[in-house]
């Protein structure tokens, strides 16, 4: 059972996605989770991050403070490209979907669970 752990926690892990973001996050880079959460990112790179159109288990203290969330994928984008650098954790559909419409990001890595990227 432990091997199987071994093998899967990588994919489950927010261990190496913080990797792979961190070279890109200074103190006033915005850092969203858009539609997707995971529970170990934060923790691994150290920041809080913006959520973006999900609540799910933070639906009470979201309430409590809106203003830690983006209610949409439209505030999203709009968030995304005012002035200051920007990484995200995204779901790879959603990463195609949003750069098809026109939104900028540089892929930095990708998996079938999700894409990380940052402002370009």
């Amino acid at each position: 059972v432990e091997d199987g752990y071994e093998r899967l926690s990588p994919r489950q892990s927010g261990k190496q996605a913080a990797g792979v973001l961190r070279p890109h996050v200074a103190p006033d880079t915005r850092v969203y989770a858009v539609e997707i959460y995971d529970q170990s990112l934060p923790f691994y790179l150290g920041r809080t991050v913006t959520l973006v159109n999900y609540e799910d288990e933070f639906a009470l203290g979201l309430a409590q403070q809106p203003g830690l969330a983006l209610p949409s994928l439209e505030a999203f984008a709009e968030d995304w490209v005012r002035p200051g650098g920007a990484v995200a954790i995204i779901q790879p559909d959603l990463y195609e979907k949003l750069t098809q419409q026109g939104l900028a990001m540089t892929l930095l890595a990708r998996d079938e669970r999700r894409a990380l990227v940052k402002k370009p």
